[in-house]
């Protein structure tokens, strides 16, 4: 799979916003698998914590940093 970035700023954004839970989370116009799929690899570089269902403090630097791109 292709890594998707602004897949990726969706998912931060939603984690912020706080709600849903990670593990289960939708977003329209993105298939279930794809979505996982993000979410394990933000897992994997620090920037989420799935369980929890935070951002961590790499995962707040770095959507302050994508905050208003869009790709």
């Amino acid at each position: 799979m292709k890594r998707d970035l602004e897949l990726i700023r969706k998912i931060l954004l939603k984690t912020e916003a706080g709600g849903e839970h990670l593990e289960s989370i939708r977003l329209d116009g993105y298939e279930d698998g794809l979505v996982r799929y993000h979410v394990w690899l933000l897992e994997n570089v620090g920037y989420v914590n799935a369980r929890a269902n935070r951002l961590t403090w790499a995962g707040c630097d770095y959507l302050d940093s994508i905050r208003n791109q869009a790709n």
